[in-house]
């Protein structure tokens, strides 16, 4: 007698349908090396831990005195954390290329005195010195 074997909707590959299917995935289209993840109607292929961490990004947002230059232009939002509770703070965040970066309030206040004496400035640099509570930032009009 010959198994029934079923085409992987994921990848494609042919397999025999087993109990060991995640109970989510009950209608048995997808082999056991696709175990694919249901979130909001989209599915995400499963990965090796070692693919992971070759892809990993540190979600981390990013300083803005990481960037060699930034132009006075661009967008910058609030954005809220730790909302509702006595931990809550508010940051300034730029999107730049897909990521973002974080403008200390700091900067804004020293941009501030700056354009009063020079309004057509187009472009900054942000250099950080120490770190924590004792960290500064100098910006440097260009």
């Amino acid at each position: 007698m010959t198994k029934k074997t079923n085409i992987c909707q994921n990848c494609g590959a042919s397999y025999v349908p087993s109990a060991r299917v995640v109970p989510f995935i009950s209608n048995g289209t997808y082999c056991n090396t696709c175990l694919l993840l249901m979130k909001g109607g989209t599915k995400f292929k499963m990965t090796t831990i070692k693919e992971a961490a070759e892809a990993y990004e540190s979600k981390k947002t990013l300083n803005i005195a990481d960037l060699p230059v930034v132009t006075t232009d661009i967008e910058v939002r609030e954005e809220t954390f730790k909302e509702g509770t006595k931990d809550e703070f508010t940051i300034n965040i730029a999107t730049i290329d897909d990521k973002e970066y974080r403008v200390p309030d700091s900067v804004l206040k020293s941009l501030q005195a700056i354009l009063k004496e020079k309004p057509d400035l187009k472009s900054i640099k942000v250099v950080k010195s120490g770190e924590g509570m004792n960290t500064e930032y100098t910006v440097i009009p260009f």
